[in-house]
């Protein structure tokens, strides 16, 4: 039998560039937002944009389809927190992608299973060389405490990208990948960092912190791909 393992390690490595976060356009409430004339950095024969999603509201909400550059994108995890920070707001958060070699600026639509704010932001990434848009793992923590930990396998060559979404508070910090973004949009932190990973590892610990004593009040999302 043909260890999957080694045949990923004889593969090239893949890269992950950080290109940056975008709130949704403005507009009314709608079941689809919009992150029109998105940078996604320079484009590339077998290249896969890896967006993490942040979003809260007043209702718990989750993804329905999303499109980048006009390819429907995979979600790879989600996950809401459904009890509401002050009775009022829940958030979540998801890992998607789309493979899509030409460009430098593409139009993103994120529709959701009901109405949306303009509370929604987008941390782009930009890979080249990922050989499958089935995720080798995946992870989700709803924030019941602090710090929140999650855990999944990653494969030689292959790369890491996870966030969260909480409230305001400052003061975030990450293990286990390096840290992105920490950014503010309409009073919620939305958190991404990334890795190029070098080894195969099971169960790779992505740990979230923040420098209060109070529970995050969000979600976590990771995705490992090859």
């Amino acid at each position: 039998m043909v260890n999957p393992y080694s045949v990923a390690a004889a593969l090239l490595a893949a890269t992950v560039s950080y290109i940056g976060v975008k709130t949704a356009d403005a507009g009314g409430a709608s079941v689809t937002r919009t992150f029109n004339a998105t940078s996604v950095g320079a484009a590339a024969t077998g290249r896969r944009i890896v967006l993490l999603v942040h979003w809260y509201g007043g209702a718990a909400r989750s993804i329905s389809s999303a499109l980048i550059g006009g390819v429907a994108a995979t979600i790879h995890a989600q996950v809401t927190n459904p009890t509401a920070y002050g009775g009022a707001y829940t958030m979540g958060v998801a890992a998607i992608s789309a493979p899509i070699d030409a460009g430098t600026s593409l139009n993103i639509s994120v529709t959701f299973d009901g109405t949306m704010g303009n509370s929604v932001m987008i941390g782009v990434y930009n890979c080249v060389g990922i050989n499958s848009g089935t995720a080798v793992d995946t992870d989700t923590e709803i924030a019941a405490s602090n710090p929140i930990t999650l855990n999944l396998d990653v494969q030689n060559g292959g790369v890491l990208i996870g966030g969260f979404v909480r409230y305001h508070n400052s003061g975030n910090s990450v293990t286990g990948e390096t840290e992105n973004y920490d950014a503010t949009f309409s009073s919620i932190r939305g958190f991404g960092g990334s890795l190029a990973v070098v080894a195969d590892e099971s169960n790779r610990a992505v740990v979230f912190s923040t420098d209060t004593a109070t529970a995050l009040y969000g979600a976590a999302v990771a995705v490992s791909l090859r």
